[in-house]
């Protein structure tokens, strides 16, 4: 079994274009709200380094 310094970590970066009317604007802003709280707690994950590879 590798060591976390032996194993290798692979970035998965996504961009997002979100258009619409005014109708859309509640559900858009849920919808990135739902990404940035994805995102900030990988990152707490990997700064605590409890992280698991897939």
């Amino acid at each position: 079994m590798a060591t976390r310094e032996q194993s290798t970590c692979q970035d998965l970066r996504v961009a997002v274009v979100m258009t619409g009317g005014v109708s859309l604007a509640v559900w858009i802003s849920g919808a990135t709200t739902e990404l940035y709280d994805l995102a900030m707690a990988r990152r707490a994950n990997v700064a605590s380094g409890s992280s698991r590879s897939a």
